[in-house]
């Protein structure tokens, strides 16, 4: 009885110690189970600290399998990794990869416009260096564990903004000395009224800008009759043209972009979308670097369809006539939209290199009848604003589309200081690719610089006079453009009268490049008068090895 006894407790303890293990089995087992889960941050990479004191920067999204327990004296999950054992937050992890971004708000980093949609330059709307947004939702999620863009709000507007375009952190920019010192009693704006961010050089793979262009301007005429042009330009060291694609009195050819935003100017289309597609190609198949210039904020038959956009009477509610035509307003984004159209449409239809927007400044000269103009000035902008928000968004979707950007202005921008029209070197050049300037040198004061004769009968000693100034205003930028200058390729146009002859060419080029101005140059005939460019073929000549 003993034994039976003595048998059934051992049987007990054997089957209790084989529960126990079981369940002892079941917790550890259980201890160490994992889930395939994901980092999370609000930044691209984190880094954590493992139980040995060791710090690894892991890539936001990174697939990790997290311990399904955590130890009864933690309340971290554990994780191992290298050899390693981490112990983190549960808050850092998710379930999906893309729900990994953790973001939730971020600050415009410049002036941007906001886009309807990813890919599109369409206009939403506009915020301001420094603007918090509201982050939606983003693109997705990179292998760096970045992502290209956002889709944000800022309370009046929804859409997307690049990466690039937004800082985790209020920008704090600073306008370099030489800038705040100047006083400015122009309406155009301050120096201090815009930033300057240090942007790289541009260099788009597949889209190589000649070390130094050497380009004619050919208008909507020269256009449909190129075949000329591109004869001259193979018998000489020609290698770009300067082709209309808007004049202030309507555009080149019948654009499908234009129609869209203004059948008046498509109305006013010189050449068929054929005919012009035809010229382009015969310039590109001869290895011609295609340069579209767009004349921007003077535009007869945009604003006939758009009179809410131009600048308007106060009196009357009316556009304003000046200078016999109407100005659409640098202000007013849809004017914005409606040049990006054609911009994007040519480079990516018929392959333009580079865009040059002129005319993308106020009108000039409107000191008398200031006071009469509604400038429709709807975010209470200075027009150095303006202007700069304009050529960051030009920047912004043209390099999307594989083009450069460049920038005219007149020749006074040499000067320290914001025109009364809101151009101002220091800013178009660092917002630019290329800036090109119109020195022409018969629209210069007679003895300015002190010169002792007409300064139009002495181009070169001008230009190198002019270009020491132009030399300054580059120092004055973090990332200054290249500079592409027109030169004076008609006669003067004040007495005493001068024939612009290849010897006047050659001065001014001199003069240019005795300051290391040696980007290259544009010939500027309004008429594109092919018989006098064929006069000047022997100031062509390349200065640099290609």
């Amino acid at each position: 009885m003993k034994k039976l006894v003595f048998l059934i407790i051992i049987l007990l303890l054997l089957i209790g110690g084989i529960s126990g293990f079981t369940w002892w089995k079941k917790q550890e087992i259980e201890r160490l189970r994992t889930e395939t889960v994901y980092l999370a941050a609000d930044a691209p990479t984190l880094t954590l600290t493992s139980a040995s004191g060791k710090e690894t920067e892991f890539i936001r999204g990174t697939e990790i399998e997290l311990r399904v327990h955590p130890p009864k004296d933690q309340t971290c999950r554990i994780f191992l990794y290298d050899e390693e054992e981490y112990c983190i937050s549960e808050e850092i992890t998710v379930r999906e990869r893309e729900d990994a971004v953790l973001d939730t708000d971020k600050y415009a980093l410049y002036p941007s416009v906001i886009y309807e949609d990813r890919g599109n330059f369409r206009i939403a709307g506009s915020v301001s260096a420094g603007e918090q947004l509201q982050l939606l939702s983003h693109t997705p999620l990179q292998e760096d564990g970045s992502v290209e863009g956002w889709f944000v709000s800022n309370g009046e507007t929804q859409g997307y903004l690049p990466s690039a375009d937004l800082s985790d952190t209020q920008p704090q920019w600073e306008v370099p000395a030489v800038h705040a010192q100047r006083e400015n009693d122009y309406d155009g704006g301050a120096p201090g009224d815009v930033i300057y961010p240090d942007f790289p050089v541009t260099v788009i793979d597949g889209n190589e800008m000649p070390r130094e262009v050497r380009a004619l301007y050919l208008n909507k005429v020269a256009a449909g009759e190129i075949d000329g042009y591109i004869e001259l330009a193979q018998s000489s060291g020609i290698n770009a043209f300067v082709i209309d694609l808007k004049e202030s009195d309507g555009i080149c050819y019948q654009s499908r972009a234009v129609q869209a935003y203004s059948p008046t100017s498509y109305d006013t289309a010189w050449l068929t979308w054929e005919e012009f597609a035809d010229s382009v190609k015969k310039a590109k198949d001869a290895g011609i670097y295609l340069i579209g210039r767009i004349v921007t904020f003077k535009d007869l038959s945009y604003a006939q369809d758009y009179p809410e956009y131009t600048l308007q009477d106060r009196n009357t509610g009316q556009p304003f006539l000046l200078y016999n035509t109407y100005w659409p307003s640098p202000y007013q984004r849809e004017v914005w939209e409606y040049n990006m159209a054609l911009a994007v449409e040519a480079v990516d239809e018929f392959g333009f290199n580079e865009i040059q927007f002129d005319y993308v400044r106020f009108p000039d000269r409107i000191s008398a009848v200031y006071d009469r103009i509604d400038f429709r000035n709807d975010r209470n902008e200075t027009m150095i604003q303006a202007i700069q928000g304009f050529l960051f968004y030009a920047r912004e979707v043209l390099h999307e589309h594989g083009a450069y950007l460049s920038a005219d202005v007149f020749g006074e921008c040499s000067n320290a200081y914001v025109t009364a029209y809101g151009q101002y070197w220091p800013m178009i050049s660092n917002a630019a690719d290329v800036i090109s300037a119109m020195p022409y040198p018969d629209h210069f004061g007679m003895y300015s610089y002190g010169i002792s004769q007409p300064v139009w009968e002495v181009p070169g000693q001008l230009l190198r006079r002019w270009g020491e100034d132009v030399v300054e205003r580059q120092s004055e930028t973090p990332s200054p453009a290249k500079v592409r200058t027109w030169l004076q390729g008609y006669d003067s146009n004040h007495e005493p009268y001068v024939e612009y002859t290849t010897d006047m060419i050659i001065e001014q080029i001199n003069g240019l490049y005795a300051n290391g101005l040696d980007d290259g140059y544009m010939i500027w005939n309004a008429p594109s008068n092919i018989i006098r460019y064929w006069r000047y073929v022997p100031a062509f000549e390349p200065h640099f090895a290609e």
